[in-house]
């Protein structure tokens, strides 16, 4: 995790690499919501009439990739405002799929239909008669599918639009601190000027808000489906009882995270001297809203990684190697707004923070972990640490 916020270009290029992604997440969720809601309007609003079958046909269709699909297509005649019509709407979504067995099921109903000469259910629109579909329902199957696309494309894509977003504003607020302090990087960033660091919880609340509206806006229909797949037995209630589970574990995630930036929000770091300076010592001031539990241990670190990127492409990697670490237990009871010290003295001639981000750079890391009476506290806040030479006095 380095300091340096993306420039204005590379943030708005990363924003529109993902935009497509959130595109055709939020295209399927508000299709999938056009269709829950049409198939619930029309069961319970339209007129139900005999249906008498004249066609039936299954359609395969064979994709580039070897995929084949199919469509249950024909005709039926009803008796609607006076006098007999015929319509060829059969579904809501009149397209092929190889989603489960309703495109072969449907057909095999009307095939057996036409023989009999048994009528079937169709539904007619009262205001206009000609408007008719035989089967309306919402397909459980469909929904799913739909959802993952929802949750995975909307979800990633609206994080990385989230993510962009608040690193062009923080880029754009900081980008007059580092004009007027060219020399000075410490004072490249506000909370780094200022001496009292904060966590980012409004970007991890904002994320945590989009990712539950999103899990629930693609999933929620799915819910009203579950009884009926549950009675009607078959391996697909397995699969929309597990999608659904692993949703609910998703939403809880996010509810924790929520939970716990509103009890950890007043949290906050007070440097004794900005910036610290290898080879002096280091005081740290932390303020801790909630306290923590009788007994517990706060366990603070701060540590200086070394970060090494490395490949190209998809062979991109970055490891991290540790250069120096100091660790500090407080056991004592720690109350409500009370402020805790953490002194080290910082060895001389190590790094200093890397104040551009790059394939080769330093990270100073602040990270700590205690049980408090609310959530657990377990946050990392990134240190200035610059030596007289890379950044002249201070």
């Amino acid at each position: 995790m380095a300091y340096a916020r993306p420039s204005l270009g590379s943030g708005l290029l990363v924003a529109l690499f993902a935009l497509p992604f959130f595109g055709v997440g939020a295209g399927m969720t508000w299709w999938q919501w056009r269709e829950f809601s049409r198939s619930r309007e029309i069961l319970s609003e339209w007129t139900s009439v005999p249906a008498r079958i004249e066609s039936a046909e299954l359609e395969r269709s064979r994709g580039s990739k070897g995929g084949t699909t199919y469509r249950a297509v024909g005709s039926f005649s009803y008796e609607a405002g006076g006098r007999e019509r015929r319509s060829e709407t059969l579904t809501l979504g009149q397209g092929a799929d190889n989603i489960g067995g309703f495109q072969h099921a449907l057909h095999r109903e009307m095939s057996a239909a036409l023989k009999s000469g048994r009528p079937l259910t169709a539904y007619v629109n009262p205001a206009d008669p000609a408007e008719a579909v035989l089967r309306p329902a919402w397909r459980a199957e469909m929904g799913l599918f739909k959802a993952l696309f929802g949750v995975v494309f909307g979800g990633v894509g609206g994080a990385i639009l989230l993510g962009s977003a608040f690193a062009l504003a923080s880029a754009w607020r900081d980008r007059g601190l580092r004009e007027r302090h060219p020399g000075e990087p410490w004072r490249w960033r506000a909370d780094w000027a200022a001496g009292v660091l904060r966590p980012s919880f409004p970007a991890k609340v904002a994320t945590a808000l989009a990712a539950l509206a999103m899990l629930n806006a693609s999933t929620l229909p799915l819910w009203t489906a579950l009884p009926g797949e549950w009675a009607a037995g078959g391996g697909f209630r397995w699969m929309l009882a597990g999608a659904l589970l692993g949703v609910a574990t998703g939403c809880a995630f996010c509810v924790r995270t929520l939970v716990r930036a509103w009890s950890h929000r007043g949290f906050s770091v007070a440097l004794g001297a900005s910036p610290l300076r290898p080879g002096e010592p280091a005081r740290l001031e932390l303020r801790l809203p909630g306290g923590l539990a009788s007994g517990s241990v706060l366990r603070a670190e701060i540590v200086c990684d070394h970060l090494v990127t490395t490949g190209h492409g998809k062979r991109r990697r970055t490891e991290r190697s540790t250069v120096w670490r100091h660790e500090q237990e407080i056991a004592e009871r720690v109350f409500a707004g009370q402020t805790v010290a953490i002194v080290a003295d910082l060895p001389a001639g190590l790094p200093s923070s890397s104040p551009e981000i790059s394939d080769d750079r330093h990270v100073w890391e602040l990270r700590l972990k205690g049980r408090g009476p609310g959530p657990d506290l377990a946050t990392k806040i990134e240190l200035p640490v610059f030596s007289r030479a890379a950044g002249g006095a201070a």
